[in-house]
């Protein structure tokens, strides 16, 4: 199982797999040419990227280097600049190498800025290999202006230059906002994106954030059956010479399934990452005999194995085209047992029964699934030891769990 697992990480992880769809959007090259498109909605982080493309559907894929690209924009979702700005370049996230001087060394470097909110007062971010830099940027002169954060050394104490701050109070601060807001601003995207809202909203001007999440459907709902292809088995192993051994198998049997799927996309890019829970009630019930090693006894083992699971797992999509995905999903379910029980009869002694207590636990899942449309087809493994540990008996309750999904809404 382990194997399997790593397996499926590894795949999680190979560029190969790293696909995502191709949304509406445009770019405007370095000779101002609009062009609509259909973009590869990537991360965009660096200069030296570049930007893949389709002029529809139908056509082949299409690259052009992000520095011959002054704008471009997936619609409703992200948009980028790519514009000349002076930055701080004395500065280092290394607090070993920290400086003494705090001072500002401005340098004019061509930087890929991402619109994080637009309006009278626009808030960007830089997202570098090294650093992490924030952006404002005035309607009337449409020039980014950095805000500028970094640590430096005073003695033997580590500070904090907090220049955004007083840039924000100078050239960011409407009348009716108080200086305290200011004062309790974190150098970090929720904190400022709330403050230039805020900013915004007080100037009574129109702005749009850009949050590739915010327009999405976040919540899945999905009618699913199938079946169960299940066995069980159970062993005791002797410890002693006058102690005996012996192997249980109940034979495997086809567990019908009925219910549903609830799915909830968490806010990643291209929409790849989800947690779900599809609950199942499972019923197996078989009868099995075993003659002992020691002494040639007989005995009639009934076992019942009544359960409602509970998974709650983690699903990383595969996106193939715009319609159709496969994904990969690991997780762990919670067995509530509903009056299921493992009973010994010994045929010489009718009398004298042994009842083996059903544990409740937590079992590990994973599974692999293909999705068209509203459409999944599913496949799920598990293997559950549902006997408390008594030191003598083992179980092994392997299930091989098919199903066909529908998205309801």
């Amino acid at each position: 199982m382990k194997k399997i697992i790593l397996l499926l990480l590894i795949m999680m992880g190979t560029k190969s797999f790293s696909q995502i769809k191709f949304e509406k959007g445009y770019f405007i090259s370095n000779k101002d040419i609009k062009t609509e498109c259909l973009i590869k909605n990537e991360n965009w982080n660096s200069d030296d990227s570049s930007l893949t493309y389709k002029i529809s559907s139908s056509d082949n894929e299409a690259n052009i280097p992000l520095k011959e690209v002054k704008e471009f924009s997936v619609y409703n979702k992200s948009k980028y600049l790519r514009q000349k700005v002076n930055v701080d370049t004395n500065i280092t996230n290394d607090l070993n190498n920290l400086s003494n001087d705090r001072s500002i060394k401005n340098e004019y470097v061509s930087l890929l800025l991402k619109v994080l909110l637009e309006g009278k007062v626009s808030l960007l971010v830089s997202k570098e290999k090294k650093y992490i830099r924030y952006f404002y940027m005035d309607i009337k002169n449409n020039t980014p202006k950095e805000l500028i954060y970094k640590k430096y050394i005073d003695g033997d104490i580590v500070k904090n230059f907090n220049n955004y701050k007083q840039e924000i109070l100078i050239n960011v601060l409407c009348n009716n906002m108080n200086h305290s807001t200011i004062e309790k601003l974190s150098y970090n995207e929720g904190s400022l994106l709330r403050y230039f809202k805020k900013y915004n909203d007080c100037e009574n001007e129109s702005y749009k954030i850009f949050n590739e999440f915010s327009n999405k459907k976040r919540f899945f709902f999905k009618l699913k059956a199938g079946a169960s292809f299940a066995s069980m088995n159970i062993d005791r192993v002797g410890f002693e010479v006058t102690d005996f051994s012996y192997q249980m198998d109940f034979g495997s049997k086809i567990i019908p399934t009925i219910g549903f799927e609830v799915e909830y996309f968490l806010p990643s890019k291209g929409n790849k990452w989800s947690i779900y829970s599809d609950p199942k009630y499972k019923s197996f019930s078989s009868k099995t005999n075993t003659q002992t090693t020691f002494n040639g006894r007989t005995e009639d083992i009934n076992a019942t194995y009544n359960s409602i699971e509970i998974p709650l797992n983690i699903r990383y999509y595969i996106y193939l085209s715009n319609d159709n995905a496969i994904s990969f999903n690991l997780g762990l379910f919670y067995a509530n047992n509903l009056n299921s029980s493992v009973d010994f009869e010994i045929s010489s002694n009718p009398g004298f029964d042994t009842l083996l207590e059903v544990n409740t636990s937590y079992t590990p899942i994973f599974g692999i699934a293909f999705h068209k449309g509203k459409y999944s087809l599913e496949l799920e493994y598990s293997n559950r030891n549902f006997l408390y540990s008594s030191g003598s008996f083992t179980s092994r309750f392997p299930n091989l769990d098919f199903s066909l999904s529908y998205t309801l809404f």
